[in-house]
């Protein structure tokens, strides 16, 4: 393991109905490597007793988040600590110098977007992939909830910028301890709180807001390091064992995002070669560690690393 990555945490939050998608994302990272020793923790809020015992038989340090920005039990649900509690990364972990947030609905096929991630927070203290490709299904419901909740967060001037704007999704990102978002962050979230007296999806678009209002420079990952399946299946490579982004030539994709209703379903895939599959996106969970995809091997796009 090289030295900036001991200095790096993987971290993420879950409640027992993602525990078999976090381990997925788990085995996704860990059957690379130079990243299977990495740091790798929960903030629980809501595994079952034997869900816990699992997760720490397998060296995943578990955290049980507290409440934050003067919200409780009394005004809010449980699970949303899993939003409030990214705001105070560093106070949790302060031995790290790098936290590196991957949602538990999301896989890796290549471990080189870690690296991306890190060395975007090297330059500017952040880096986070796009949520916006000319290659999506524009979704009118999505867009109208979208201007709805941008307005109202965020007011009529700033949330008409953040429209007009790439959006970027808090599914993956990474943030140095010292990195200059964080205070501007916690000071958007806090007035949009303020104005809604709702947590989500206000984290996601005030962080937005540091990066089109604020202009705190950031680096932007590519939505395939972030690929958001349901807006639009990727293509599977048969030959290679991956899912790609579907317009030739068909590059891989670093990440799988089954965000929305991807996590249940399964979907008539194209395949690279012609013809269509019925297949599930998720990636599958073993015992060993090691998992595949549609029962075939792992897609390890890093080749020399996996």
């Amino acid at each position: 393991m090289l030295e900036r990555q001991k200095k790096a945490v993987i971290v993420t939050a879950a409640d027992g109905g993602y525990f078999d998608l976090l381990n997925g994302m788990i085995q996704s990272v860990r059957r690379f490597d130079e990243w299977r020793d990495v740091a790798i923790v929960v903030f629980d809020v809501g595994f079952l007793p034997e869900q816990r015992a699992a997760l720490e038989r397998d060296g995943v340090r578990l955290i049980e988040p507290k409440w934050h920005f003067g919200l409780s039990d009394d005004v809010a649900k449980s699970y949303e600590r899993a939003a409030l509690v990214r705001f105070f990364i560093h106070d949790y972990l302060p031995e790290y110098d790098y936290s590196l947030w991957l949602d538990p609905d999301l896989w890796l096929q290549d471990s080189d977007v870690l690296e991306r991630m890190l060395d975007g927070a090297d330059k500017t203290g952040a880096a986070i992939a796009h949520e916006s490709d000319r290659l999506y299904r524009f979704q009118g419901w999505l867009w109208a909830w979208n201007l709805k909740h941008k307005i109202v967060g965020s007011g009529l001037k700033n949330g008409l910028i953040l429209m007009a704007k790439p959006s970027y999704n808090l599914g993956l990102y990474c943030l140095k301890a010292d990195a200059p978002h964080w205070e501007p962050w916690r000071q958007r979230f806090e007035r949009a709180l303020g104005r809604t007296k709702r947590v989500t999806p206000y984290e996601q678009f005030a962080f937005n807001e540091v990066i089109h209002v604020d202009k705190i420079p950031t680096v932007e990952l590519a939505s395939s390091d972030n690929w958001i399946c349901d807006r639009c299946p990727p293509v599977w490579d048969d030959q290679a064992g991956q899912f790609c982004r579907p317009e030739a030539p068909y590059p891989p994709l670093s990440i799988l995002h089954l965000a929305g209703p991807a996590k249940n379903r399964t979907y008539e895939i194209a395949l690279k070669g012609g013809g269509v599959r019925t297949m599930s996106l998720r990636f599958p969970v073993s015992n060993n560690g090691q998992g595949g995809v549609n029962g075939r091997q792992p897609p390890a796009v890093n080749r020399a690393a996996a």
